[in-house]
């Protein structure tokens, strides 16, 4: 067994975020939204893509690429229904799989939205079983769109042709840019915009690509309802103070030092890897570790290693899979008697027992408190 202490370095699913009051590793925050979403922590066929090369698929992997790509999400059949009632409502066909994607999803709710709208306001005791799982797919639906758009501030979607305008910002004619990187640049172009402003026609060729940047701006501006990774600690390192996701930090709001630093090198990372750039992108993650060091009063990174470590360890599934083998082992010697067999269901028994306590043992390290 590999201790959590030793284990490689900063790896993307360590990456701190907050959720539901607690920071935890990027990594238990994607398999929670994918268990709640699909009923599985990992994703395998019939859920992943035809064509996939793997066959196994780990849900921080499957929330970055359709964070990146969130208009090819669609690939992935995550929603699993298993009532053929809200398959039949929702104009799906049932098939043994069960598992949909998104715009399966979207499409048949179309249908459904005023029975939704009068439900919400129910008091849950009044609900039927039918109410509760419609309202489930539609939640979870809204949150795959979150996770899909968590990111696209930060993501190079803009392509700067006019010479000018690129003066302006500081970047060369066809370079692409963020959402994020216009609006540090703002006050540069606000002169540019307020000139047009008063223009009803003889545009220059600036003022139609200003007009098609303020175009392209407004339409990636609609994703900013996607705020469920709080990825940005407290720039005054209050634990009191809730985190931030990157599209809060959008809103105007004065930003601090550490925070634009962490967007910054966020934004970075994430471009590379958009780029499959992994030597850019590894070097992009170890300045992204550098910049969580004034964040030590907030969490210590090595329990926040230490989590990941634990997810992918499955020590109860381990303990779990020994008692069983034990457990036959006993019956067969029951049966045949010999001694040796005995001693083997034995030793996977006390084996099965190590892994129970160490994964016992490694929760309460996890959360800091006593199990419950």
């Amino acid at each position: 067994m590999v201790s959590p202490l030793i284990s490689s370095d900063f790896d993307y699913g360590d990456i701190p975020i907050q959720e539901n009051g607690r920071i935890k590793p990027l990594d238990s925050f994607a398999r929670n939204h994918l268990l709640a979403i699909s009923s599985k922590r990992t994703l395998k066929p019939p859920a992943l893509p035809v064509d996939a090369k793997n066959k196994k698929m780990t849900a921080v992997d499957w929330f970055f690429d359709i964070a990146l790509n969130p208009y090819e999400a669609d690939k992935y059949k995550v929603f699993k229904i298993q009532s053929p009632e809200i398959v039949g409502s929702l104009g799906l066909i049932w098939d043994t799989d069960h598992f949909y994607n998104r715009n399966e999803i979207l499409i048949g709710l179309q249908s459904q939205l005023e029975y939704i709208s009068s439900i919400q306001s129910l008091p849950e005791e009044n609900l039927e079983l039918f109410d509760k799982q419609m309202l489930q797919i539609y939640s979870n639906v809204i949150h795959f769109q979150e996770l899909c758009f968590s990111f696209s501030c930060l993501i190079n979607l803009i392509t700067i042709e006019d010479k000018i305008i690129a003066s302006a910002m500081g970047v060369e004619p066809g370079d692409r840019v963020s959402y994020y990187d216009i609006m540090k640049k703002a006050n540069a172009l606000n002169p540019f915009i307020e000139e047009i402003k008063g223009k009803d026609n003889n545009w220059t060729e600036t003022d139609i690509a200003l007009n098609k940047l303020i175009m392209e701006i407004n339409e990636i501006n609609q994703d900013q309802f996607a705020r469920l990774v709080k990825i940005i600690p407290p720039e005054n390192l209050n634990p009191e103070e809730n985190w931030l996701s990157p599209w809060e930090l959008m809103d105007g709001r004065e930003i601090g030092a550490k925070q634009q630093n962490i967007l910054d090198i966020l934004s970075n990372y994430l471009n590379a890897k958009k780029l499959e750039n992994e030597v850019l992108a590894d070097s992009f993650l170890s300045e992204y570790k550098k910049a969580l060091y004034p964040y030590n009063s907030l969490f210590q990174l090595k329990n926040i290693k230490r989590e990941t470590w634990y997810n992918n360890a499955n020590l109860f599934v381990k303990s779990a899979a020994l008692y069983i083998l034990a457990f036959f082992l006993l019956v067969i010697s029951w049966m045949s008697k010999p001694i040796f067999i005995k001693r083997i269901a034995f030793a996977c028994l006390l084996i099965g027992l190590g892994f129970h306590l160490y994964g016992i043992f490694m929760r309460v390290l996890i959360m800091q408190r006593p199990p419950i």
